[in-house]
């Protein structure tokens, strides 16, 4: 283990160990490391850290032995990121933080850490959650990827670089059908990430080796898996991906969502809800379009769609991952600039089953 990795290891010691009423949550008096010099120096990180160490003491507290250890990686992980993004001495390169002209004054560094500090917090409030007897930690992973010299657009986070934040949902089980679960969400949240960065457009950029390549690559953005919800065997999440590309005159948003079929132990087909060669699709579209052009924002959609069977809304309708099954019928929902502009989204439509029953598989069950 390298020095820095155990400054890291020894500073999340000091988060599992210390107290929220201290303010930091170690004793300021015995600061000796850079990162711990930059929390005393100010009050308000101070009792960031304080914070984040409560909500860390009672993540850990919540999980088997195995969940704690996924815990404690991912929190090295985030400070390792943090202390790197924001240039604190002695975890980044001299050569590379001159090249960005990163100020590292205690200030200026104190200031970078304090919204990352509270982010984290919240996510550690909300990291552990039961449900139907199974046990979820929300996971993290945390990129940079250093800027093109050429990039001085003045979008990133952190100066100099672009930065990539996700968590996503682990069912802390071995029974085969989570671990299933657990590697489709894992996977599907990577492949969305890369579908949006600089990989896409294929620009070069160190692999990370960890399945994440390249994700943070001239962008600034998000990827969250929400927690699930489970309800007559099928697993419920969505995928959120937000994010501002360094130059981009507005950021970017994508939503899908995934329903996990636990007997089948996959994600959710068309032919799982309608009978093949049956007439779901007009009668579907036709209940959408009626809805949209009832709408509020009905003069929002764009005059090229003319009807229930144009092809961008046939599109949506039969693209599953805009597709929620609720007890009161199937809820579309319409991505961005699919039926109207970004600034004009439209409300998700909710199709009654009594209007598609005839074309339901047989025993399906909402």
């Amino acid at each position: 283990m390298n020095l820095w990795n155990s400054a890291c290891l020894a500073l999340v010691m000091c988060v599992a160990a210390g107290s929220a009423a201290d303010a930091a949550s170690f004793e300021c008096t015995k600061a000796k490391s850079s990162v711990e010099k930059v929390i005393c120096s100010d009050a308000k990180l101070s009792a960031a850290d304080g914070a984040m160490s409560a909500a860390y003491r009672a993540a850990l507290a919540q999980l088997p032995p195995d969940g704690v250890s996924k815990l404690r990686v991912d929190q090295l992980r985030w400070l390792q990121w943090l202390q790197t993004a924001c240039g604190v001495p002695g975890t980044a390169d001299p050569g590379e933080m001159a090249r960005r002209g990163q100020v590292l004054k205690p200030a200026a560094l104190a200031q970078c850490m304090r919204d990352p500090y509270t982010t984290r917090t919240k996510l550690l409030k909300n990291s552990v959650v039961r449900i139907d007897g199974v046990i979820f930690l929300a996971r993290s992973m945390y990129l940079l990827e250093p800027n093109a010299k050429d990039d001085t657009s003045g979008h990133s986070v952190f100066e100099g670089v672009g930065e990539y934040e996700a968590s996503w949902p682990e069912a802390q089980s071995n029974d085969p059908q989570w671990t299933a679960w657990n590697a489709a969400v894992l996977a599907t949240l990577q492949k969305g990430a890369a579908g949006d960065s600089a990989l896409k457009r294929g620009e070069p950029g160190a692999a990370t080796g960890t399945g994440w390549e390249a994700v943070a690559l001239g962008v600034d953005s998000t990827g969250t898996m929400s927690m699930p919800k489970i309800r007559n065997g099928r697993v419920f999440t969505s995928l959120s991906l937000e994010g501002m590309g360094h130059g981009a005159a507005h950021p970017y948003e994508q939503y899908e969502k995934y329903t996990w079929l636990q007997k089948e132990n996959r994600f959710l087909r068309v032919s799982d809800i309608f009978r093949p060669g049956t007439p779901w699709q007009d009668a579907v579209a036709a209940e959408c379009w009626r809805q949209l052009t009832r709408s509020d924002n009905a003069s929002a959609l764009y005059d090229t769609i003319k009807g229930p069977q144009d092809k961008d809304v046939q599109k949506v309708i039969t693209d599953v991952r805009n597709w929620n099954i609720a007890p009161a019928g199937l809820r579309i929902s319409w991505p961005e600039y699919s039926v109207a502009p970004r600034v004009a989204s439209q409300d998700d439509s909710v199709v009654p089953w009594k209007v598609v029953q005839a074309w339901l598989v047989e025993g399906f069950t909402p």
